[in-house]
């Protein structure tokens, strides 16, 4: 008899994806598995949690446009909480790992300014310890109010939480796993690497089942730096209203066969790089690639007059850049590849 150790991170990734082999197989049909939340396991609610049901935070994101935010949603309340299990879990895979779907939407007129309304997201492998994704807010002191009504407030104030970026995905129109197309906020588990719960274990990044979102109380909760976090929301009753969670990189969704996206900083130098890759060379990306910047699309052409291949073989190609133009800071870049059989994969970073 052959035992499997399933206790480490890349044996239970292997076990997971096996199990959906072993099922396709034995049933003959493919396993109709989800990359959503399927379960909605705990909630601690705060005031004001009076808008939608918990089952709205089930299953596929329903974006609204950027113009208009989504309204099947669940409201956690202030300073509420959601821990939502993955129908199918989720790994440390190229580009980006999880999407987080709430509701912001861009003000009319504005290219930058939304209302927006925070939370912070954690995620789990064995569902009581959570690792949280680092955060940083950049915006001036709230809040954001005139006369007793909301303002919008700036995108390039917020880094690492989900309720900043309006959410586009809607099937069958929008493919919810394109990075670019799909909007929302993207988050990639190698930001975690460094987490105390990760370097001790109790956090496998490639093995998460679990995901909390907590609402920012604004006024109140802080970013990693201590800074106080100021969005557009009431402080005293508006608060996240949560969407969707959609696992990337999955079992459903392996790698294998599939373009790959990484963008990157330099550590030293701040300059970015993109690593371009597909298994059956780069002429399989014969759809193109796709961009955005802060949620709007703009032309992958756009970006290549400051990119420099540094590096190709026959699998891909490397390409970097030097200094963007004044008016990219803060910014986030999601970059996007799609293959001749329809498959995409893509990934973002944010621009300091």
């Amino acid at each position: 008899m052959v035992s499997l150790n399933t206790s480490g991170p890349r044996s239970r990734r292997c076990v997971a994806a096996l199990g959906l082999a072993v099922l396709t197989l034995a049933t003959g049909f493919t396993l109709m598995g989800t990359p959503y939340a399927d379960v909605v396991t705990s909630l601690n609610l705060g005031p004001f949690a009076d808008y939608g049901v918990d089952d709205n935070m089930l299953g596929p994101p329903k974006g609204n446009s950027s113009g208009g935010g989504a309204l099947d949603v669940f409201t956690l309340g202030i300073g509420g909480e959601a821990v939502l299990h993955l129908d199918t879990p989720a790994w440390n895979g190229p580009g980006t790992d999880l999407i987080v779907s709430e509701n912001p939407f861009i003000i009319q007129g504005s290219d930058w300014d939304a209302y927006i309304d925070l939370a912070y997201v954690e995620v789990s492998s064995n569902g009581s310890d959570f690792a949280r994704f680092p955060t940083d807010f950049e915006g001036p002191a709230g809040p954001y109010m005139q006369g007793g009504m909301q303002l919008g407030s700036d995108m390039t104030y917020y880094n690492g939480f989900t309720g900043v970026h309006p959410v586009l995905a809607a099937l069958p129109l929008i493919d919810p796993l394109d990075v670019v197309k799909a909007g929302a906020d993207a988050f990639d588990f190698a930001d975690l690497l460094g987490h105390p719960l990760v370097l001790s274990g109790e956090v496998e990044l490639d093995y998460i089942e679990w995901v909390r979102l907590v609402d920012v109380q604004a006024g109140v909760d802080q970013d990693d730096d201590g800074t106080i976090i100021w969005d557009c929301g009431n402080p005293v009753f508006a608060a996240a209203d949560i969407d969707a969670i959609t696992a990337v990189n999955s079992a459903l969704n392996d790698s294998t066969g599939r373009p790959r996206v990484e963008l990157s900083l330099d550590d030293t130098t701040g300059l970015l790089r993109l690593r371009l890759e597909d298994d059956e060379g780069l002429a399989d990306i014969k759809l193109g690639l796709n961009a955005s910047i802060n949620g709007l699309s703009v032309p992958f052409g756009l970006l290549l007059e400051f990119l420099v291949i540094t590096e190709i073989d026959a699998f891909g190609a490397t390409l970097e850049t030097g200094p963007f133009p004044p008016g990219f800071e803060r910014m986030l870049l999601k970059i996007s590849a799609v293959d001749s059989d329809g498959q995409t994969r893509g990934d973002a970073i944010f621009l300091p």
